[in-house]
């Protein structure tokens, strides 16, 4: 028992200093996870929005926290040259998404919705631009010029549009020796929420002999990504991850896109010169 015990002790020492190595290679390629990673585990929680299961985000505490400034500065300094491997590609411009997303709501004290931003068709995603490694790009960039061509659909369930109905932002960073570990998790928890990824609708029970099917209703990110989940086959992707009981697809849940805001944890105004 006692050589046991000291095997296993030994095996887990490894396996930590294995995943202490791989943090210390990725915090070299990717410096802006350091203070990206201590703001999310500060800033993010559970909470419940307008009846929603959700993570809502402290954007007020963020605004005023000087780590977000350094992560942006770091990141804005990244070599992508460096960014190889499809692992890293991923974890890397997740992260980059989502920290630019927040960047965005702390810099304009957007307080009610995303929308709000973007000029009159209130399309941020094309609006704003940033520069990484000299490269000018915005959030539409990164996601269909990028990500979705690597053709991984989970990573639709991990870029935060800083509302509420869109997946949860996680407290802690994508990392490239965890990233389908964590794509898997994200996609489960989304999908299983009844709120915002998959909701059953039983059919009503009537006198007739009749069987009536069963009904479900998916996140409307299935409607705008539709070719993203095995070639438009919605109920085949679903299935994975939700019970379905022979239920057929019957629409979109609506989209809430107010603001993810923890309860009095919005961002202050910013006014337009500062």
């Amino acid at each position: 028992m006692k050589k046991l015990f000291t095997t296993l002790t030994i095996i887990t020492i490894l396996q930590l200093s294995n995943a202490f190595a791989h943090n210390s290679e990725t915090f070299e390629k990717m410096p802006f996870l350091k203070p990206y990673s201590e703001l999310l585990e500060k800033y993010v929680h559970p909470e419940t929005l307008e009846g929603i299961p959700s993570t809502g985000v402290n954007y007020l505490g963020w605004q005023s926290d000087p780590k977000h400034k350094t992560a942006m500065k770091l990141l804005e300094k990244t070599n992508l040259s460096d960014i190889k491997s499809k692992e890293e590609k991923i974890s890397f411009w997740i992260n980059a998404y989502n920290l630019l997303t927040i960047d965005l709501i702390v810099t304009k004290g957007e307080q009610e919705s995303i929308h709000n931003l973007g000029g009159l068709v209130g399309d941020p995603w094309n609006e704003f631009s940033w520069v990484i490694d000299g490269l000018e790009i915005t959030l539409s960039q990164i996601n269909h010029q990028t990500l979705r061509n690597i053709n991984e659909p989970r990573v639709n369930f991990a870029l935060t549009c800083a509302a509420i109905s869109c997946p949860n932002l996680k407290n802690q960073p994508y990392w490239p020796q965890l990233i389908y570990t964590q794509l898997e998790r994200q996609t489960r928890e989304f999908l299983r929420n009844k709120e915002k990824g998959v909701k059953l609708i039983k059919a009503p029970k009537t006198d007739s002999n009749l069987r009536q099917t069963d009904k479900f209703k998916v996140s409307q990110i299935f409607q705008w990504f539709n070719n993203d989940f095995e070639h438009g086959n919605i109920e085949r992707f679903v299935q994975r991850y939700v019970f379905l009981y022979g239920a057929t697809h019957d629409g979109y849940l609506p989209y809430n896109w107010n603001l993810n805001a923890l309860t009095g944890k919005k961002p202050k105004p910013v006014q337009p010169n500062e």
